[in-house]
């Protein structure tokens, strides 16, 4: 098994002809499963051995305890309780334990072999809290005997049993491995005809001012006037042409009204970058975002430019790559933008996409400002979460790969809106793009139809 600078869970892993990159045994983890190993004050056996186990591979000691009885729970507990535990164990490095040989050899004889071994099945009866921090150390711990003798460290017997175990986690892994659906397959498909559609609409009827004028067009709104006027005679050109969406204008339409919508249309799906108080832990270019690395932070939260003020919005957001969680949606509160407010106290109206893998205890689901208001599909890599936004009525539906998942009612205030997305583990990238409303789902703006009649609530 090969490792790539020397970190445990960035191998590439053979399956047959393809390579994949090997998931991390703590995707599954969440904080609610993580609060509720915290709270243990007498745990059980099983599960305190787990955690020992993680205890002594981040304590960093070159040689295991002198008492042969075992570690206190409140020392374990001092580590577990760290903010940075989840970030420490997610980015251990398995050069660190190689250099431990006597640490290693305990625990393989103590805890993975022996009289009384840690095994899954045993470790699944008393917590599914702790399973994934075993996988954690069988992989650490595995990683790290090819660097030492046999009679050295661990003994040919207590070897076989850890890469057996080792083996059975992989094989495990790539059961869960969700294969690309084949729902996603026909959405980006249908999505591709459509753009193919309108770029030989664009060739068929020329239009070459509006291009121009865009290209030029100022993204903030202070000097849309002085542009206007400047570009005057290209822009009444242009909405001879038909070109859209000057050609949209009506006679009392003026060319800076024109300019003041395509400017707005740019800011509403550009990430804002400026104003990010964290910004830099991000990597933005334009409509899409990416989180480089969470060492530095666990995730951040990134608004878009300019905001939502009035009528009806059609957004994609394209996960092109979901580490563990993400929302995406709107919010009023240009404040949740950075490191300060988890996902889940988000004060915002978003779908969450769910864990990397199904979790039962972190479901997808929308979000009502910290509230779960329904379960709906689990997205993954590649997918497509298109958001309709009434802006006047203050409503918000959300689609996967086309399909309804669901709507919500917004605050009733009259505060712009601003299209959010939560950044959560190292790589994660968004592409935002905005849609004319004429390719919005019917069904997704009869699902905020349905918000607003009575009639059909009460029969709900």
């Amino acid at each position: 098994m090969s490792f790539l600078d020397g970190q445990v869970f960035t191998e590439i892993v053979r399956l047959g002809t393809e390579e994949e990159l090997e998931p991390h045994p703590l995707d599954d983890i969440t904080d609610l499963e993580l609060e509720e190993i915290r709270q243990l004050k007498h745990p059980p056996g099983t599960v305190q051995r787990v955690m020992e186990c993680v205890h002594l591979i981040l304590d960093g000691s070159a040689l295991p305890p002198r008492v042969d009885g075992g570690l206190k729970w409140t020392d374990v507990l001092r580590t577990v309780v760290r903010g940075d535990f989840l970030r420490r164990v997610r980015n251990y490095n398995a050069m660190q334990l190689r250099q431990r040989p006597a640490m290693v050899d305990w625990l393989c004889r103590r805890y993975l072999s022996g009289e009384n071994p840690l095994r899954p099945e045993r470790v699944h009866r008393a917590s599914r809290a702790v399973v994934a921090f075993f996988g954690w150390t069988v992989a650490v711990v595995a990683a790290s005997l090819p660097e030492f003798p046999v009679e050295q460290v661990g003994g040919q017997v207590a070897r076989n049993d850890v890469m057996e175990l080792e083996q059975r986690r992989i094989k495990n892994a790539r059961k869960r491995a969700r294969p690309l659906p084949s729902q996603r397959e026909s959405y980006h498909q249908e999505r591709t005809m459509k753009d193919q559609a309108t770029q030989v609409e664009q060739e068929t009827v020329p239009c070459e001012a509006l291009p121009a004028c865009a290209e030029a067009m100022p993204l903030d709104q202070t000097n849309v006037k002085s542009f206007a006027q400047t570009h005057s005679d290209e822009l009444q050109q242009a909405i001879q042409n038909d070109c859209s969406p000057l050609a949209e204008m009506t006679e009392q339409d003026s060319p800076e009204q024109a300019c003041e919508e395509i400017a707005e249309t740019k800011g509403m799906c550009e990430w804002d970058v400026t104003s990010n108080p964290d910004r830099r832990l991000l990597e933005i270019d334009g409509c899409t975002v990416r989180f480089p690395s969470d060492r530095l932070a666990n995730f951040c939260n990134v608004l878009t430019k300019d905001p939502i003020c009035a009528g009806t919005h059609f957004f994609e957001f394209e996960m092109q790559q979901i580490g563990d969680e993400q929302w995406c949606g709107v919010t009023a509160d240009k404040s949740q933008a950075g490191t300060r407010v988890s996902g889940r106290n988000l004060r915002a109206w978003t779908y969450y996409c769910g864990r990397r893998r199904p979790n039962p205890s972190s479901p997808a689901g929308l979000y009502a400002c910290r509230q779960v208001a329904q379960q709906c599909a689990p997205v993954v890599d590649g997918d497509v979460i298109g958001m309709v936004v009434d802006a006047n009525r203050r409503a918000v539906s959300f689609l996967r790969n086309g399909e309804l998942q669901g709507a919500l009612k917004l605050a009733p205030t009259r505060i712009p809106l601003y299209v959010i997305t939560h950044l959560d583990a190292s790589s994660d990238t968004v592409a935002l793009r905005k849609l004319p409303m004429s390719e919005a789902p019917r069904h997704a703006i009869k699902a905020m139809d349905s918000l607003f009649d009575e009639s059909s609530q009460e029969q709900n």
